[in-house]
């Protein structure tokens, strides 16, 4: 209930993300902490049966959700594209899950699958040698 009230107060009236932390959205943050008021998502945990929420706790994870929300909205694949086209370099990128690797995202870059920290090191496979 918390993300989807934090995705609400990013998106217009059509569905679509606007951006997701403007300068209003901030100035209009402050003046309603100063006068009382909690954070959408702050709101909805508490409707959710948790009245003991702590806003400042919460502050830095839904930092990380509006980051998150920044970099899935802010797609260049167009852009990446037409960069491919015109002969220009276009910087790699890890490919895959952005759960799992946050750094997949914005999309429009040059895909690699190679994840160096999926290959075991070399003192792994000397340990795997010993147990198995």
């Amino acid at each position: 209930a918390a993300v989807r009230a934090l995705v609400n107060q990013s998106t217009d009236s059509s569905g679509r993300v606007k951006e997701v932390q403007g300068m209003f959205d901030e100035v209009g943050g402050m003046i309603g902490g100063l006068l009382g008021s909690k954070k959408p998502w702050t709101k909805a945990i508490m409707d959710a049966g948790f009245p003991a929420v702590s806003e400042e706790r919460l502050a830095p994870l839904f930092a990380y959700l509006e980051f998150c929300l920044k970099q899935v909205v802010a797609d260049n694949e167009l852009g990446g594209i037409m960069e491919l086209l015109n002969g220009e370099f276009l910087m790699p990128a890890p490919g895959g899950d952005p759960i799992r690797n946050p750094d997949v995202l914005p999309t429009g870059r040059n895909m690699h699958a190679l994840d160096p920290s999926a290959i075991p090191t070399q003192a792994a496979v000397e340990v795997s040698e010993d147990v198995v």
